[in-house]
């Protein structure tokens, strides 16, 4: 949980209890079955244009990093559907930044002695680095919607970031914290089961 804590803040993902039971209640609304034909439109729409790109490649044979692939698809997807946002120039660097934080986690939570992040050490700037890029990426997607509603722009929006700027009431710590674990938790293990996925049809065509 601590480990965690370090780049998901005070979010839903670590909420226990009754605690945890009000702020789910507060996000279902954006996983109700009515909503879900409009997700699925972006995940088809998302990947038609992936699979364009790949069409468009002139190589023989064409070589891809199916890992890396899933994972920008479904970062695409999960910013689509869950707060509203186009892919941003800075999404591969975020996608780095996810991998970095994830081999931090498994590293920190199953070492016996977890040694202070003022170390000069490469793995703690790597962390740092990896924290900064996650925290501006995903505050500058919150910013931007609460300064578009403080211009008069439309509250309700139809996805996750609505609802979370109405249930932490414009705080955006808050709205960010809730909104990177579900990032996070929307995209990073879809990537690795499509991932997977196409291992398995290479093995079995």
């Amino acid at each position: 949980m601590n480990v965690l804590a370090q780049w998901n803040g005070d979010s839903l993902l670590l909420a226990e209890g009754e605690v945890w039971k009000r702020r789910r209640k507060k996000v279902m609304p954006a996983f109700q079955t009515r909503r879900m034909p409009e997700y699925a439109q972006t995940v088809v729409s998302l990947t038609q244009t992936l699979c364009r790109h790949w069409h468009s490649q002139q190589h023989d044979p064409l070589v891809l990093d199916i890992d890396s692939s899933m994972a920008q698809l479904s970062l695409d997807i999960a910013l689509v559907s869950l707060f509203g946002a186009q892919a941003s120039e800075r999404s591969d660097e975020f996608e780095a930044a996810i991998k970095v934080l994830s081999q931090t986690a498994f590293r920190e939570s199953t070492a016996p002695v977890t040694l202070p992040d003022w170390l000069p050490l490469p793995a703690k700037r790597q962390k740092k680095q990896a924290i900064a890029v996650l925290d501006t990426f995903v505050t500058s997607i919150v910013r931007e919607r609460l300064d578009d509603i403080a211009r008069g722009g439309e509250t309700e929006r139809g996805d996750l970031l609505s609802i979370l700027v109405e249930h932490h009431d414009g705080d955006a710590l808050a709205i960010r914290n809730d909104a990177v674990s579900l990032l996070i938790a929307g995209h990073e293990t879809s990537g690795a089961l499509h991932c997977w996925v196409f291992a398995l049809l290479a093995e079995h065509p």
